[in-house]
C-alpha cells in the first residue's frame, strides 16, 4: 500500500529480534517467489528475501489471507520501505537466510516504493565455496548460494512424480579445484536447455541462488527447490569475472573450459542390483530415515488404502486430467482433451515386524505385477459392481509379501505417504532365499527431527 508519509526511522536487519512485534525495514527484494496451494487456485503464500544497505538478508512472507492486499505492491528487484512487519522464529530445514528470525506481513503493514538507491552496488549473493559444501560440515538446513564453472552436463531423463512424468538433468560445477554435482528438475531443465541451445559452451559460469544441499550415498550435491531457486548462466558480476579469471589462469586448466557430458556409470543387472547391491532396511528404519536414500524392504501388504482411488487419468504427455463436459480438462494447458490414458497409482499399507508404512505402486510397477495395463484392467472390470469394489488383480495384493525397492526422502518420514517403490522393482518372494529377514536387516537410523514440507521439484 502506498504511503504519503513514512517514518524516517528504520531498523537494521541485524537488529531484528523478538523484543518487539513491529519492525520497519528499508531494503531490496533480491528474490521473490510464489508458493502454490495445489488444492486451491489462490497461492499459499508469497515468499521473499530482503537485503538492507549493509548487505544483510532476512526472509519475509505474505500469507494467503493478505495476498489481495500486498501481492501487487512488491516486485523482485524493487527497493521498498516496509513498515509494521511482524517477527517470528526462522525455523525449518529450508531456511533461506542465516538470520535467526524472519518477518511477516500483517494487516497493518505498509509498503512504499523507493527511488534510486546504492543497493545495486551490493551483491545479492552470499556464495559458499564448493570446498566447504562437499567437506561435509555445511549445515544443510540452510539453502545455499554457489558459483562455479560449468564443466559437465548430464543426459536428460524422466521420473514419475506423484503420478506425473517430470524431467531432470544433472550439471557439474567446478571452482578452485573442487567439483559438485547439481540436479535440476522440470522448468529448470528447460532453462538449461535454452541456454545450451545458444551455443555458449565454453567458459560458462553458473551461479545458483537458494539451492538445497542434499546427501545421497555419502556424497553432497545440490538440487533446486521449486520456484525458490534461481539459476544464472554467465551472470555479469565481479564474482563471476573473478572465478573465470582464476580458472583460466590456473596452469592445470586449459585455455578454454569446454563443456562435456556426464558419463553414465555402467549399470549392473537390475535384478542383481535390486537383490544384492541395494541396502536393506526395515519399515521402522524408513520412518526414521535421516537422509535421501534407496532401500530394499521386505513386507506384507495388509490392505489397499483407498478402494475408489487406485488409478488416475493422463493426457498424451502423461499429465493428469479430470472429467469435464463429457471430455477431460488439462488444467496446465487450459484446454479439453479427448485422448486419455488411465494409469495405476495404488496406495498400499505395508507391514513388517517393526512398523507399517503407506507405499504407492505406480503404473509401471503395477503393470509388471499384473502383466496387463491399467486400461486392460478397467476394460475387464465388471461394471455392475458398485464403487469401492476393487478389481480382483488389485484385491489379490492383500496379504501378499513382496520385496520393495524404495526411494526414501528424509522429509517423507513426517508425511502421510512415507515411501515410494522405484525403478519398477517390486518382487514377490518369501525372502528366505535372499536373507531379507528382520534379523539380517541393518539397524534403523536415529530418529530425525521434524521438517517443513519439501519445496524441491
Amino acid at each position: 500500500m502506498a504511503l504519503s508519509t513514512l517514518s524516517k526511522t528504520f531498523d537494521k536487519i541485524t537488529d531484528v529480534n523478538s523484543s518487539k512485534s513491529s519492525w520497519n525495514i528499508k531494503g531490496k527484494v533480491i528474490r521473490l517467489w510464489v508458493v502454490k496451494d495445489f488444492n486451491n487456485v489462490i497461492p499459499f503464500s508469497v515468499e521473499m528475501i530482503l537485503m538492507d544497505y549493509e548487505g544483510e538478508r532476512v526472509h519475509c512472507s505474505i500469507r494467503k489471507t493478505l495476498l489481495y492486499k500486498f501481492q501487487n505492491d512488491v516486485k523482485e528487484g524493487g527497493v521498498y520501505a516496509f513498515k509494521n512487519l511482524d517477527v517470528a522464529t526462522n525455523g525449518g530445514s529450508y531456511k533461506s537466510a542465516r538470520h535467526p528470525y524472519k518477518l511477516n506481513f500483517q494487516f497493518g503493514s505498509k509498503v512504499q516504493p523507493l527511488g534510486s538507491s546504492n543497493l545495486s552496488n551490493i551483491s545479492p549473493f552470499m556464495f559458499v565455496p564448493i570446498a566447504e559444501i562437499i567437506g561435509g560440515n555445511y549445515d544443510t538446513d540452510y539453502l545455499v548460494d554457489v558459483i562455479g564453472m560449468l564443466i559437465c552436463v548430464g543426459k536428460e531423463r524422466q521420473y514419475d512424480r506423484n503420478g506425473q512424468i517430470a524431467k531432470l538433468n544433472d550439471i557439474e560445477l567446478e571452482a578452485d579445484g573442487h567439483k559438485i554435482q547439481c540436479t535440476l528438475f522440470s522448468s529448470y531443465v528447460d532453462e538449461l536447455n535454452n541456454f545450451i541451445a545458444y551455443g555458449e559452451t565454453q567458459n560458462v559460469v553458473v551461479a545458483i541462488m537458494l539451492g538445497k544441499v542434499k546427501t545421497f550415498q555419502d556424497k553432497m550435491h545440490i538440487q533446486n527447490c521449486i520456484n525458490c531457486t534461481k539459476v544464472f548462466y554467465n551472470p555479469i558480476s565481479d564474482d563471476a569475472t573473478s572465478l573465470r579469471t582464476r580458472m583460466l589462469d590456473n596452469l592445470r586448466t586449459p585455455s578454454h573450459v569446454a563443456l562435456t557430458q556426464i558419463n553414465a556409470k555402467p549399470r549392473a543387472d537390475p535384478l542383481q542390483e535390486f537383490l544384492y547391491s541395494t541396502p536393506k532396511n526395515t519399515i521402522q528404519g524408513l520412518l526414521n530415515c535421516e537422509e535421501d536414500a534407496v532401500y530394499v524392504v521386505f513386507g506384507t501388504i495388509k490392505h489397499i488404502v483407498n478402494n475408489d482411488n487406485w488409478y488416475y487419468t493422463t493426457c498424451a504427455c502423461n499429465k493428469s486430467v479430470y472429467p469435464d463436459s463429457g471430455m477431460f480438462f488439462y488444467e496446465k494447458c487450459n484446454k479439453h482433451v479427448k485422448n486419455v490414458t488411465p494409469r495405476f497409482s495404488i496406495k498400499v499399507r505395508v507391514m513388517d515386524d517393526t512398523d507399517s508404512a503407506t507405499l504407492v505402486i505406480f503404473d509401471r510397477d503395477a503393470a509388471m505385477l499384473f502383466n496387463r495395463s491399467c486400461a486392460e484392467v478397467l476394460r475387464n472390470r465388471d461394471m455392475r459392481v458398485g464403487h469401492g469394489v476393487l478389481p480382483p488383480e488389485i484385491q489379490a495384493l492383500v496379504n501378499s509379501t513382496y520385496l520393495f525397492k524404495v526411494v526414501m526422502l528424509a522429509l517423507c518420514a513426517q508425511s502421510n505417504y512415507q515411501a515410494f517403490p522405484s525403478d519398477g522393482h517390486v518382487v514377490a518372494s518369501t525372502g528366505d532365499d535372499l536373507e531379507i529377514r528382520p534379523e539380517n536387516i541393518d539397524n534403523p537410523n536415529p530418529a530425525h527431527e521434524d521438517h517443513n514440507a519439501d519445496i524441491s521439484d
